[in-house]
């Protein structure tokens, strides 16, 4: 399927790319990030305060965890837009000091768009959480288990099969967020497009990339967790390390023919 970019009438084209190609991204971001630690950092802060957020209603008021989950997934392309600019405009000025007002306001480029992306991202993560919680009730006679209780009675020997259920819904909930996302924000800040259209140019490059995307996935999936891991304050480097990398996957994977 050809997709089109509606308002400059350019072709999407998806390329193909080597297995080293995720290594050189990290590393192209990573360059980025050296150039401009503080403002980049910036960025990272944002996506600790919001983990940190999430993780407090979780803690004490989980009924206000879902809702704030979703104001999250709805935030974070307008955050990675910010990301996106920084290494645009690294790009543009070849290494360059880069203008962190003219970051923090590149959302105003596409906002309707980057909006209803991130909303079909939380509509998707809600979907799983209420899934989840109904397989959970399930495994609890009926009654919405407490998450201290329910960890432990998951790894019991007896409930392997609710275990490895959840795992594998989870798993297929991750993958199909990770291929709508592949490109998706970046497209959006880079060209007057539609969501759907963007998200469907992203699907696209994971079927062409398969291995590639794969390893790229598996790479973001194992450094999110270092951050998480380490109490969110890992994020504060991560996010902006993936955000800037993720730039450069997109100027790699996509390119626009008249």
């Amino acid at each position: 399927m050809t997709l089109l970019c509606l308002a400059t009438q350019q072709h999407i084209v998806v390329q193909r790319q080597g297995l080293d190609a995720p290594l050189r991204w990290l590393k192209l971001g990573w360059r980025d990030l050296q150039r401009t630690p503080a403002d980049a950092l910036l960025y990272g802060a944002g996506y600790v305060l919001m983990a940190y957020g999430l993780g407090y209603l979780l803690q004490y008021f989980p009924e206000l965890a879902l809702a704030l989950a979703g104001a999250c997934w709805v935030l974070g392309p307008f955050l990675a837009a910010g990301l996106y600019d920084i290494a645009r405009q690294q790009q543009a000025f070849n290494g360059g000091r880069v203008m962190l007002l003219h970051s923090a306001l590149a959302w105003r480029a596409n906002p309707g768009a980057l909006a209803l992306y991130g909303v079909v991202m939380a509509l998707l993560s809600c979907a799983w959480a209420g899934s989840s919680l109904l397989l959970f009730a399930l495994f609890d006679q009926g009654r919405l288990p407490r998450l201290d209780a329910l960890l432990p009675g998951l790894l019991h020997g007896d409930n392997l099969a609710l275990l490895l259920s959840w795992a594998a819904v989870s798993l297929l909930v991750v993958l199909l967020l990770l291929a709508l996302s592949i490109c998706t924000c970046a497209m959006l800040l880079d060209k007057e497009i539609d969501a759907v259209t963007a998200m469907q140019a992203s699907l696209q490059v994971v079927a062409r990339n398969g291995v590639t995307m794969a390893v790229w996935a598996a790479m973001i999936v194992a450094l999110v967790a270092i951050g998480l891991a380490s109490q969110f304050v890992g994020l504060l480097l991560v996010a902006p390390l993936l955000g800037l990398s993720s730039w450069h996957a997109y100027r790699a994977l996509i390119s626009y023919e008249c």
